[in-house]
């Protein structure tokens, strides 16, 4: 079983953290984590040089937030985290190096954030601190569905696990999380495998030839990677883009949940960390990315 024992919710105390404080309190109870929330804010921000000491009239401020942010973050959650042990840190400085300093410094499992999605240009982007928090921590992040609504009570209840999966020999331990995870909550599995249509040659995607030799290929590797796993799971092999595959595999099932892995890899049929973020967005479920 993945060993999230301590969890850790970055809040910026917007509404959108409020709304899914009920969605990460269930991930907290299901594997017993203890949960951090850390609230981080820039010292400088809205300031202005004036007459005054720049020293004295930033230790002033920093103080006044501090108390003040302290004192939000003491309420928020009240009710959701009943019950659970919970630690509420406020840091000072930028809000991403602060989280992934604090995954570092503390052993932290577990990572759980909104994307923040909304408006017709946000929805294409995930907001700069989760962007950072991805590329650069090295823990799961679990993050919610990219869209204007949140993430609905049904999703706390996981039947339906989406499991992205590029064939490279870092599969099998992707394989092995979206088991693990499916066990604890008693979900089902479904890989799934993107073939991008190649971006070189005129009239290749009309080639049945070579489109039946990149699935047979993509079809054997997996079928060997399963077998290493020790999995008997229904592999869903597309044509497309590895994030609009991923998405209507998971609107098709119903899927509750996203698994995939995230990095730079590069290799043939095997680009799908590279697109993590594009997955992410275009995900209509939460996806945990390892």
């Amino acid at each position: 079983m993945p060993t999230f024992h301590k969890l850790l919710f970055p809040v910026d105390l917007s509404p959108r953290c409020t709304d899914i404080a009920p969605y990460v309190a269930a991930i907290a109870r299901k594997y017993d984590s203890e949960l951090v929330l850390l609230h981080a804010f820039g010292v400088y921000d809205g300031l202005t040089y004036g007459e005054a000491s720049p020293t004295v009239v930033y230790a002033a401020y920093e103080d006044i937030v501090r108390r003040h942010r302290i004192s939000e973050l003491e309420s928020f959650g009240f009710e959701e985290f009943k019950g659970l042990k919970v630690t509420r840190t406020v840091e000072v400085g930028d809000a991403a190096h602060r989280i992934t300093q604090y995954v570092d410094e503390h052993e932290i499992d577990l990572v759980v954030m909104p994307t923040h999605g909304s408006g017709k240009f946000r929805r294409l982007l995930l907001g700069s601190v989760t962007s950072k928090v991805l590329h650069d921590t090295t823990c799961p992040v679990w993050t919610t569905a990219h869209s204007e609504t949140v993430v609905s009570h049904a999703f706390q209840n996981i039947r339906n696990i989406v499991c992205a999966i590029d064939t490279s020999s870092e599969a099998v331990r992707l394989v092995h999380t979206a088991c693990d995870v499916a066990s604890r909550y008693g979900a089902g599995v479904r890989l799934v495998h993107a073939i991008p249509c190649p971006e070189y040659g005129d009239g290749i995607l009309d080639d049945a030839p070579f489109q039946r030799f990149l699935f047979d290929t993509a079809s054997e590797r997996i079928a060997a990677l399963q077998q290493e796993a020790q999995t008997h799971f229904e592999a869903c092999i597309k044509y497309g883009s590895v994030a609009a595959v991923v998405r209507d595999v998971a609107s098709s099932c119903d899927a509750q949940l996203v698994v995939i892995g995230r990095g730079r890899l590069q290799e043939f049929l095997g680009r799908l960390r590279t697109n993590a973020n594009a997955i992410i967005r275009e995900s209509p479920c939460p996806v945990l990315s390892v």
